[in-house]
């Protein structure tokens, strides 16, 4: 059923009398390219797991000084480690970061495209900003960074929309 296509996840779980949960794991699965099927897409291994390549990820990142930074990926977890690196030899070195927010896109180039139009927009940068304040707030209490640091926050996603 997966390879003819035409048929909604719904109908495909009806069908086989399964829950719409086993239907979508079993999709990423085939999407994957396990039950010995070609990948759909195009993908990469890194260290044991798949990483697709034609996707791309735009994020969000705060450092401890308050710093944000926004980038774009095809390999979230790496870029994000990378930029945690102690031979990182970048811009964001020297500073511990925490993922703030992060969207996943169908494509590369879109990515690519949301992440040039955060860093020209200061006004999207800062609505996305206030979209991630309620995890700013619980990386703060995890972290237990002096409540300066998320209004130091707040007030920037703010002024950055004016």
């Amino acid at each position: 059923m997966l390879e003819q296509g035409g048929f909604t996840f719904e109908q495909i779980a009806e069908q086989l009398g399964v829950s719409l949960n086993v239907v979508l794991g079993v999709n990423s699965h085939y999407q994957r390219g396990r039950y010995n099927t070609k990948p759909k897409r195009s993908s990469a291994s890194t260290s044991g797991r798949t990483v697709r390549r034609d996707r791309g990820w735009t994020y969000l990142l705060v450092s401890r000084c308050g710093i944000v930074y926004v980038g774009a990926t095809t390999d979230l977890r790496q870029r994000f480690r990378s930029h945690n690196s102690p031979t990182n030899k970048g811009w964001t070195r020297g500073r511990h970061w925490h993922l703030l927010g992060a969207v996943r896109f169908d494509s590369r180039s879109d990515a690519f495209d949301q992440e040039a139009l955060l860093k020209r927009s200061g006004k999207a940068r800062g609505e996305w900003i206030e979209k991630c304040l309620p995890r700013a707030n619980r990386l703060a209490e995890r972290w237990r960074l002096p409540p300066e640091w998320l209004r130091s926050l707040t007030s920037r996603a703010h002024s950055l929309q004016r």
